[in-house]
């Protein structure tokens, strides 16, 4: 019998100190709440039962059958709330969780005041007193399995439907329940006299196991270390109880004579439990009250490393460092004083002391900086290392060292309390010195640092500073071009136009008949007159372009007229060439209206169709408008002239560049296509061209219709540059 006293002990123990930490870990949350409800329950289940089992009288065993049948009737109303709110389903099966708390209130007030539920107890072996059941305990017995059963089966589908993290809980949660139950089951045979034992009462504890499992290895409630050390802990304070209490019982027997009874075994349990719990309190009181006495000087190691390390790794300026990790070593060993010399390259770069009342020179520790040893004042003998530590008023002295290579010292003054150096202190300052020492290395990497990026900051101030005089000089000497531009070009238009018009008077016979010869020569040198006149004027439309000088004549434009003019203006220079000369879709009735300024749309065109005439000797040249997806319009003049490269296409649109013929000869000024540019960009548009070497080219541009909606796009066809984007 004592097996099942034994087996009740340990899921009192097991299940109440599970409840309480989870409980205490996190009271808000209703899943903790609820399993420490759960778990407390089971827990005075156990205690009752453990009672019960070592009563010695009939009326003791009677009471406690009962109070243990108390919490019996509430497993199964605590149960399904455990279940529930593990799966989500409080809601959903509220009237059911009610209706299971009314039949606990039913069982409990029946058990509490009346013996319809246990009638009464009697010797079955090996029991001295097992409880005898009521009328009513039938019934409890159908509703307790329909209750298990119900619930149960609410954690299986959960189960089978859960993925993850979630499924892995509810797996072990599930189990845990299966086995306990099926443990706690046995306690029922002999109730109905089945001669079964209740040998699966400690299976009761499988399912604290098994959910503790849960909770160690997959972070159910998050409290893995505390279950760790109180399962530790009630292991040790069983064996210790059950230890003590089987020697008192074998001494009473065989050296007293006598016998112990039930109720004294239970009282010398209780007070060894009482004495386990409180002997580490107890022991760490006298710690404390002796340590005041007799070491003044004592400090926690692990606690002192944990707390320099956080200084040294959230620390990056030397200087804070080393006055935070001075401060701490005066504070924990108890001196009056400490020194942090620090060198790089053999030179000195920080001193820092605190306490004393003399300042440190770096000549005075170079003899350290070489050694490895640690200098301890108490150990060496009298002589001149002695007598130096002695006047520099040091008790210790660690050289610093990474990698082999010296990186300092740090030193430290004698105790306060005229204590030496204890084997506790040497083994904390060198594990702590190897640790500042990779501090320091790093901080003074991080200086080092910190001064290139200050040199560099320097360096970049000065080189922006030049290039803004640089950049101002730039745009000077541009103005001054674009103003000698605009003045050379407006010099220059009269007296051309002077020339051209006085040419052709000459040539219209005003000054006297003419020789055919001289007329030829009067014509060439007109078209040089008229050749530079286009020149002076795309010098200054570059200059209002660019300054924004240029004043735009803003309307509605049909642009397949203004093409259709620009056909017949160049068919006569097509002809002399003997080309083939076409223009396709003006004619079909296409959304052409544009928002532009005429005369610039009429240059641009012209422009597009001048170049494609002008290095283009055999062959054709065709116009051609279209619709665009995107509502607009495009024209597109092809010609089958010299072509060129990709490095010239990219190249074309810049100011002041041409393009050669198939002669090597370069023709042009260099502006016309770089004023178109600026022009279809001015009106919203995109331009661009296809062209390959030899086999002629096709420019284009592209614009938005009044009615219609301009695509924007900054990408590129296969085929296509696209030099702008409006």
């Amino acid at each position: 019998m004592q097996f099942y006293a034994l087996s009740a002990l340990i899921n009192v123990v097991t299940t109440l100190i599970l409840g309480v930490i989870v409980l205490i870990r996190n009271p808000r949350n209703r899943l903790n709440l609820t399993f420490s409800v759960f778990s407390l329950n089971i827990s005075l289940w156990s205690l009752c039962y453990f009672i019960w089992q070592v009563s010695t009288t009939p009326g003791q065993a009677l009471f406690w059958s009962r109070a243990l049948m108390v919490f019996a009737t509430g497993i199964p109303a605590f149960y399904l709330h455990l279940v529930t709110v593990l799966v989500g389903l409080v809601r959903r099966r509220a009237r059911m969780l009610r209706l299971s708390y009314v039949i606990f209130a039913f069982f409990l007030l029946i058990n509490v005041s009346t013996s319809l539920f246990v009638a009464s107890v009697r010797p079955i072996s090996p029991f001295n007193f097992w409880p005898q059941p009521g009328p009513l305990f039938y019934l409890f017995i159908v509703l307790w399995l329909v209750q298990i059963g119900y619930t149960t089966s609410l954690l299986y589908v959960a189960l089978r439907h859960a993925t993850g993290m979630t499924r892995l809980q509810i797996k072990y949660v599930f189990w845990g329940m299966v086995i306990g139950y099926c443990g706690g089951v046995t306690n029922y045979f002999l109730w109905f006299g089945i001669p079964i034992p209740p040998f699966g009462n400690v299976l009761v504890s499988v399912y604290v196991a098994l959910t503790a499992y849960a909770i160690v290895k997959h972070r159910f409630f998050d409290i893995r270390p505390i279950v760790a050390r109180s399962l530790a802990f009630t292991s040790l304070v069983v064996v210790i109880a059950g230890f003590y209490v089987g020697a008192i019982f074998l001494i009473s027997r065989s050296f007293l004579g006598g016998s112990l009874d039930t109720s004294a075994a239970l009282v010398y349990a209780l007070l060894t439990l009482f004495v386990a719990f409180t002997f580490q309190p107890l022991k760490r009181l006298f710690e404390k009250m002796t340590d005041r006495v007799f070491f003044l000087d004592r400090y926690d190691s692990e606690q002192f490393l944990n707390h320099m390390g956080t200084i040294l790794s959230s620390t990056i300026s030397l200087d804070r460092l080393g006055d935070k990790v001075l401060e701490g070593l005066m504070a924990t060993i108890r001196t009056d004083n400490a020194v942090l010399l620090v060198i790089k390259k053999d030179e000195l770069t920080h001193v820092i002391s605190r306490g004393g009342h003399r300042r440190y020179e770096a000549w005075e520790f170079t003899r350290f900086f070489n050694h490895q040893a640690v200098y301890l004042f108490d150990e060496l003998p009298e002589g001149k290392q002695k007598e130096e530590l002695r006047a520099k008023d040091l008790g210790c002295v660690l050289p610093l060292r990474i990698k082999g290579k010296p990186l300092g010292v740090l030193a430290l003054g004698f105790k306060k309390s005229g204590g030496i150096y204890t084997s506790q202190d040497i083994d904390v300052l060198e594990v702590f010195a190897k640790q500042l020492s990779i501090a320091v290395e790093n901080a003074l990497q991080f200086e080092e640092i910190q001064q290139f990026s200050e040199k560099l900051k320097v360096k970049v101030k000065e080189a922006t500073a030049n290039l803004r005089v640089a950049n101002e000089k730039l745009r000077e000497l541009d103005k001054r071009k674009d103003e000698f531009l605009n003045v050379a070009a407006h010099e220059l238009r009269a007296p051309l136009t002077a020339v051209r018009g006085y040419l052709s008077m000459v040539i219209d016979g005003d000054a006297g008949p003419i020789s055919p010869q001289m007329a030829q020569f009067l014509a060439g040198a007109i078209e040089g007159a008229e050749r530079e006149v286009r020149l002076v004027n795309n010098l200054l439309s570059v200059a209002r372009i660019e300054e924004n000088r240029l004043v735009y004549q803003m309307g509605e434009v049909d642009l397949c007229h203004v093409c259709k003019t620009v056909f017949d203006e160049f068919k006569l220079d097509a002809q002399q060439k003997g080309l083939e000369y076409a223009i396709v879709g003006a004619d079909e009735g296409l959304q052409d209206r544009v928002y532009v300024d005429q005369d610039r749309i009429h240059e641009v065109v012209a422009n597009f169709v001048s170049n494609a005439i002008k290095y283009t000797d055999k062959g054709a040249v065709a116009l051609k408008l279209s619709q665009t997806a995107a509502a607009g319009i495009r024209f597109e003049v092809s010609d089958t002239g010299y072509g060129m490269t990709e490095d010239e296409q990219h190249r074309l649109f810049q100011k002041f560049y041409r393009a050669e013929s198939s002669a090597g000869r370069v023709l042009g000024t260099g502006l016309g296509l770089y004023i178109t540019k600026l022009l279809i960009d001015r009106f919203g548009g995109r331009l661009g061209l296809t062209s390959e070497k030899g086999k002629g080219s096709t420019f284009w541009f592209e614009l938005p219709t009044v009615k219609g909606t301009q695509e924007r796009t900054g990408g590129q066809s296969r085929h296509e540059t696209v030099i702008a984007n409006g």
